[in-house]
């Protein structure tokens, strides 16, 4: 299968580049005009949310069939994915010696991917959209398990002990 490299690129840069730039420009309006950042945030992460979700909504009926076919293996794949990223982000930061505020930033970063750009990337360079399929069913699973998980772990802030028990996971000191 033959790929065109700079048509990858452009898409890239559109799928992430734009948003984060557009996103640096709102937060400038918003401070320059004094909008509140906690109320703009909320609704503002909410709108990138409903968008993911429609795009691979999107994706996912133009894929029905296909969905019909290995979509429940494919969401439980892909929900494994999912919270094996939490899990091993989380526990091998604590192994490695980070405190529970790192270890819960690592879970994050290791357990949400950018299912958003994998399915454009089928869809728009590989014009494939059976490829497009699992990231599709993918972004909808991270956002909401990763918004469950955000909101856990905000309602158990940890300590600023690096070496103290999560109580939210049952987590165990290290020995010194």
């Amino acid at each position: 299968m033959e790929v065109d490299y700079f048509k990858m690129f452009l898409s890239i840069l559109n799928t992430v580049v734009v948003p984060v730039a557009l996103g640096l420009i709102a937060n400038g309006l918003m401070k320059r005009f004094r909008i509140d950042p906690m109320r703009s945030e909320k609704f503002l992460a909410l709108v990138s949310m409903v968008a993911i979700c429609g795009i691979c909504g999107l994706i996912a009926a133009k894929s029905q069939s296909q969905i019909v076919k290995v979509g429940m293996v494919l969401l439980v794949g892909v929900t494994l994915h999912n919270l094996l990223g939490y899990l091993l982000g989380y526990w091998g930061s604590r192994l490695w010696g980070l405190g529970i505020r790192d270890s819960r930033t690592v879970a994050i970063e290791v357990g949400l991917q950018n299912g958003g750009m994998a399915a454009n990337l089928a869809v728009d360079v590989l014009k494939n959209a059976s490829a497009a399929i699992a990231p599709a069913l993918f972004a909808p699973v991270m956002n909401v398990s990763g918004s469950i998980l955000a909101s856990l772990w905000a309602q158990n802030p940890p300590t600023d002990d690096p070496h103290q028990a999560d109580p939210s996971v049952g987590d165990f000191p290290k020995p010194e």
